[in-house]
């Protein structure tokens, strides 16, 4: 009997090592973003060697442009149950060192599991079914909540996280978060919802009209470390924290009885919620205008509020 509970664990553990040693890696970095000869080689040492990706494409001889149709290629492909593939791309929404697909370019579906990073422009390509979880005004706790609704049957299972794509100092701020992720990763496994809150709380450039949000199918794949997880041998490493630092900075209110909570800082005739007059908020940042800031309610919700409006 214990030999072949023994049987059954050594069967266990190879299983588990050949999932971890498995995926697919496509990164496409651009603007004043984290690439660069030095970085490139660490990225791909740390999704090759520590997060057992076993194919791994920098891109560093393709254009922007054709990032994002090699990205939609990669991300349409075929897979089988268990892969995992990773898509992070940055750059600029226009010029010649934007990813963003052409105006005729047609919906991705993905065909594996993946965690896409991208700005909106390529985000908004991804095919997602109905029953989506989308988190964007709502707070995200570091474990899966135990009540999330009817789970959305989908294969594979797939989560979107938009990255900044309006200013050069953006661009890089979030690059350096994704990055710091990955590295942590290799300790024992990030989540996409580790990386959302990261990207809400430790994203401070002012001057962005950049909003965090995250799509997952299903809701469960929000909180997954299967994207990320280091390979067997690895997971011993050092773990380095990716939470939020400590986070402060001075309460204030709203000057009238209610003040409007907004899903993004422009083209906004109505606010996506109300709040009472009496609700507290942190202004993390300001947008590019600066006439709105992204903030956090004391009810954890987040958003963009208008600052002539409070105190």
């Amino acid at each position: 009997m214990v030999h072949r509970i023994l049987m059954m664990i050594g069967i266990y553990v190879m299983t588990l090592g050949s999932a971890h040693a498995a995926g697919e890696a496509f990164v496409g970095l651009g603007g004043d973003g984290v690439s660069s000869w030095g970085k490139d080689l660490a990225l791909q040492e740390i999704l090759e060697n520590e997060l057992g990706f076993v194919t791994v494409r920098l891109n560093t001889d393709t254009t922007p442009g054709e990032r994002a149709e090699l990205a939609g290629a990669f991300l349409s492909r075929p897979g089988t149950p268990g892969d995992r593939r990773l898509l992070w791309l940055s750059g600029p929404a226009s010029g010649s060192d934007s990813p963003c697909p052409k105006p005729d370019a047609a919906m991705i579906t993905p065909g594996a599991g993946a965690l896409i990073l991208a700005p909106g422009c390529f985000a908004d390509l991804i095919r997602l079914p109905a029953g989506t979880l989308h988190i964007a005004l709502r707070e995200v706790t570091g474990s899966r909540p135990k009540r999330l609704g009817p789970e959305t049957p989908t294969a594979p299972d797939v989560v979107v996280i938009t990255l900044p794509s309006d200013t050069p100092e953006a661009i890089a701020a979030a690059d350096r978060i994704v990055l710091q992720a990955l590295r942590a990763a290799a300790g024992g496994g990030v989540s996409p919802a580790a990386i959302l809150r990261q990207l809400r709380y430790g994203f401070r450039v002012d001057g962005s009209d950049y909003t965090p949000t995250l799509d997952a199918a299903p809701g469960p794949a929000a909180w997954s470390h299967r994207y990320l997880t280091p390979r067997i041998e690895n997971l011993s490493a050092t773990r380095e924290e990716f939470e939020p630092s400590a986070f402060s900075a001075r309460l204030r209110w709203p000057r009238e009885r209610a003040v409007g909570l907004f899903a993004t800082p422009e083209n906004n005739p109505e606010p996506a919620l109300r709040l009472a007059g009496d609700t507290s908020m942190t202004v993390i940042r300001h947008s590019r205008d600066g006439a709105m800031g992204f903030a956090r309610t004391a009810e954890g919700l987040f958003g963009w509020v208008k600052l002539d409006a409070l105190d």
